[in-house]
């Protein structure tokens, strides 16, 4: 351990007695709530494999779940963490998504390739059968916590099996993580707007697979952009995900130019 490591370099919520853990110190939050410990460092392809150590429950005032990441480097010194609600996120956007995740899953799991992705205070894990490209998508803890593959589809709702040209439903579940309305649908001066996720007035749309600006897409933009000067949504973001059947993800340069100009946010996990 490295002294910039010291009880997760927050003394006023964890204590560490002994010198060779941190636990949660108390105090006198309200609820309990979960942390989840997770370690980056770099691996041999040139990426980052993020690992989960180990989780701890506690109390918080907030009553939510949260996460602690710390990121290494080669050596193992510190150079980078990421806490709260959100940290698992905010490692994606700052570090990219990790192909290479390390969890202790079950036997009848363990020969998938597994990416995991963040959205908010979700955190989910994609399972790809080398050998079939079936995709298993569903919550980390969902995960985790299954026994066969059986339990794993029983466990969670969030789970469906996808192959390639069916991945753009693994974005929209993602998005589901954000809370709001599914699928809510527009009608604009072109014609229909189906919404991925609806939080509030903000409108989130999925892209699975790289993504380049075709009339298609520039159709998609232009009703997003009615609906916001009619006061339908406030805002729209895009959420670029990588496909975890082809590997390939974000957007063309083109496209990324044209969301800007059009005034739509976007994100690229």
């Amino acid at each position: 351990m490295t002294p910039y490591q010291y009880t997760y370099q927050n003394p006023i919520r964890y204590i560490d007695p002994t010198g060779m853990s941190a636990e949660d110190g108390g105090g006198d939050p309200d609820d309990k709530r979960i942390t989840d410990f997770y370690e980056s460092k770099p691996n041999n392809s040139g990426g980052r494999t993020l690992t989960k150590t180990h989780s701890s429950m506690g109390t918080t005032k907030s009553g939510y779940n949260e996460s602690f990441v710390n990121v290494v480097d080669d050596k193992g010194f510190n150079i980078d963490t990421f806490t709260g609600s959100n940290a698992v996120s905010s490692y994606m956007s700052k570090y990219g998504t990790p192909s290479d995740v390390n969890i202790k899953i079950s036997d009848d799991l363990s020969g998938f390739e597994r990416t995991m992705y963040a959205v908010g205070e979700v955190t989910y894990i994609a399972l790809t059968d080398p050998v079939t490209s079936t995709i298993i998508f569903a919550p980390l803890e969902a995960v985790v916590a299954a026994k066969t593959l059986k339990d794993l589809n029983n466990i969670s709702k969030a789970t469906r099996a996808y192959k390639i040209g069916e991945t753009g439903k693994m974005g929209e579940q993602i998005l589901k993580g954000l809370g709001g309305q599914s699928q809510v649908r527009y009608t604009t001066s072109t014609g229909a707007r189906v919404i991925d996720q609806l939080v509030g007035k903000v409108a989130h749309e999925s892209k699975v697979g790289y993504t380049s600006l075709t009339r298609d897409i520039q159709k998609q933009i232009a009703k997003d952009v009615e609906l916001i000067n009619a006061g339908k949504i406030n805002s729209s973001t895009w959420h670029f995900f990588k496909s975890p059947v082809t590997g390939q993800g974000g957007a063309s340069k083109p496209l990324l130019q044209e969301l800007t100009s059009k005034g739509i946010n976007y994100i690229i996990h």
